[in-house]
């Protein structure tokens, strides 16, 4: 298949011929337009296109937007050139443009690694001098940048969103597949679009700790190499086939030296004793370059594009561990653990991970920095699936009810993440997007199914060693009267607070105190001394903690007078004792006009705080004064009922 013939105008059957070998995880997309070439400015650009109606298309609006074959069927009728692909607001899917990397047919050797290590998507793009690589997953949350010149005339872009890809189905090399490689993406940003961040990469120091020891010798290792996934490759590589680089002698030197920097560790001079033996040596590698040779560079750049290095099998509990800020979870607030579970999990006598991060289990593995691979049977690390690996912290079993949630935490840029969920969303793919998302965890319809069987796993592994923390759900009295007051007492008693996602939005005017006692007195002295109502409702705010305690019926306090009147302010400064009252109706200062299923939601978030609601909004009710007194009534009846 010839690049021309894959990107100009033809029939819908050729035009699918062509587009054959294009991942049918991205056909089954529906965010496809057409294209077509038209000169701009003494410039030629590929206009994206409508399908449905021939405008033009916009990569930020989806109702421009098609399925694959509609999109193909319409490339004639609209005389275009051929089709491209949509990269949407989810950024379930990273597109890297690499232009003008390839001259004569052969790949720049500078723009090769990526390509070798990527293990995704590639074509050639409708230049022929370009190629288009296609990832699961979206680009580093940091990453803010997506075009960058190069030295030669060349150009690399990489966009997640609202941008679109032409798409030819001209495959690179044979590489067909789709797949999520999150390092190789954050890899490629550093080196050809912000540099200036690889500075910020972290070292990998005392590589040698972390890899093979000493009892291992080079014939052991290359054993393990060959018998690895990649054995096949690291043979021809050994050998001096470099046919899989295209012929590419300095290519094939850094292909096999990055198998080298895995399998060694890093140990610089353990991949030169190997590389020795392979039929790739020659002259060249102990060339000069500068004050060092071209053997050491290239040792040294595969060193720095490795993220993890292999650890024989005895040796992977010596994971180094990760500081993460504190948490909510303590000593204190941790109940004894379950008892194990027999069933496919760790003996009793099995040593368990401590919880603080995520831990590996057989078939994944965490690396220091909170990545989630796949790993084979061999040992060897095949895929990364998430840049933000999730794990279960601790079991909450709620004071009230028993029923236990999950405490999931998540690293990302800037520190731990945690929140609590009902254990079904764990088993969920959509679910757990929806929880994990919002923290900043790199989960996407792309990676969901491998993060689920991953929290699977590791429930069936080390689920029995889990700590476990008393939680609830609601404010005020944790565990009885008299007993850790929500949210003022967090963590006393040995309770958590843990609202869910919706009912934490409603907690916040109670987490943060503002001002004095003394100003706070100071202020209302005015108006205490001047109303009897003001003093009544002040006094009733007080009091509502105390209802549970002396066990008696709880309370009503209605205000009810003309407009201007100062009633608005009056619940104000009631409810100022606890918060702030200011939020909204999404938080603590309700009205009339809210539904009575969510002012009961409300009070039940508030529990031993005094629900305070504001008739403002029902001035508009049928019937003037007396609709109004009618609404207002009707409310009070359905609560006193609970």
């Amino acid at each position: 298949m010839t690049e021309r013939a894959a990107s100009s105008p033809r029939g819908a059957g050729s035009l699918a011929d062509a587009l054959a070998r294009v991942p049918a995880e991205l056909k089954t997309e529906p965010r496809w337009v057409c294209w077509r070439r038209e000169e701009r400015g003494g410039k030629t650009t590929k206009l994206p296109v409508c399908a449905a109606n021939g405008r033009m298309a916009r990569s930020t609006d989806p109702a421009t937007w098609v399925a694959f074959e509609e999109a193909v069927a319409a490339v004639g009728r609209w005389r275009c050139d051929g089709v491209g692909f949509v990269f949407g607001p989810d950024r379930a899917f990273t597109g890297l443009d690499l232009d003008h990397v390839i001259s004569d047919g052969a790949l720049d050797p500078a723009y090769r690694w990526v390509v070798e290590e990527a293990g995704t998507y590639t074509e050639v793009s409708p230049s022929g001098d370009g190629l288009h690589l296609i990832f699961r997953g979206a680009k580093p949350d940091w990453a803010q940048r997506s075009r960058k010149g190069q030295p030669g005339g060349r150009v690399v872009e990489m966009y997640d969103h609202d941008r679109y890809f032409t798409v030819t189905g001209n495959v690179f090399e044979g590489r067909a597949s789709l797949a999520s490689n999150p390092d190789v993406v954050e890899r490629a940003y550093r080196t050809w679009i912000e540099p200036e961040r690889a500075a910020a990469q972290p070292t990998l120091s005392a590589a040698a700790t972390r890899g093979p020891d000493a009892s291992m010798d080079d014939e052991a290792l290359l054993g393990r190499m060959y018998a690895s996934r990649s054995g096949d490759a690291i043979r021809a590589l050994m050998a001096g086939d470099c046919s899989a680089q295209g012929g590419d002698r300095s290519a094939a030197d850094m292909a096999l030296c990055s198998h080298l920097a895995f399998w060694c560790a890093g140990d610089a001079a353990r991949m030169d004793r190997i590389f020795r033996r392979s039929g790739l040596m020659r002259d060249k590698w102990d060339s000069r370059r500068g004050g060092t040779t071209y053997g050491a560079q290239t040792i040294e750049r595969a060193i720095e594009g490795c993220s993890e290095f292999y650890r024989p099998r005895e040796r992977r509990a010596d994971r180094p561990s990760r500081s993460v800020r504190p948490s909510r979870v303590n000593d204190k607030n941790m109940c004894s653990t379950a008892a194990p579970d027999t069933d496919g999990g760790c003996s009793p006598d099995e040593e368990a991970p401590d919880f603080e991060t995520a831990p590996s289990v057989e078939g994944w593995f965490v690396d220091a920095r909170g990545r989630l691979w796949v790993r084979g049977r061999d040992g060897e690390l095949s895929r990364s699936v998430t840049s933000t690996a999730p794990w279960v912290a601790a079991d909450l079993v709620d004071v009230d009810t028993g029923d236990v949630r999950a405490l999931v935490r998540v690293t990302v840029p800037g520190g731990t993440r945690e929140r609590a969920l009902d254990r079904e969303v764990l088993l969920n793919q959509s679910k757990v997007i929806g929880a994990l998302a919002p923290l900043g965890a790199n989960v996407s319809s792309a990676n969901a199914k491998d993060v689920v069987r991953y929290l699977t796993d590791v429930e069936r592994r080390y689920g029995w060693a889990r700590p476990r923390a008393r939680s609830v759900v609601h404010l005020g009295w944790a565990d009885g009267p008299l007993s850790a007051f929500m949210p003022y007492d967090l963590g006393a008693g040995g309770v958590r607070f843990d609202p869910s996602p919706d009912e934490a939005v409603k907690a916040r005017p109670f987490m943060e105190p503002a001002g004095t006692l003394a100003a706070w007195v100071e202020g209302v002295a005015p108006a205490r001394a001047a109303s009897m109502a003001f003093r009544c409702v002040l006094a009733a705010s007080f009091a509502s903690p105390l209802v549970s305690l002396l066990g008696v019926q709880t309370f009503i306090v209605y205000l009810w007078g003309r407009s201007r009147s100062g009633k608005t302010p009056t619940l104000k400064a009631a409810g100022s004792v606890w918060g702030d009252p200011t939020e909204g109706a999404d938080s603590y200062f309700r009205t009339f006009a809210d539904t009575p299923k969510s002012i009961v939601r409300a009070a039940a978030l508030l529990h031993d705080i005094p629900v305070i609601i504001d008739e403002l909004q029902s001035k508009g009710a049928v019937g003037g004064q007396a609709g109004k007194r009618q609404v207002v009534e009707d409310l009070l009846y359905s609560l006193s009922l609970g």
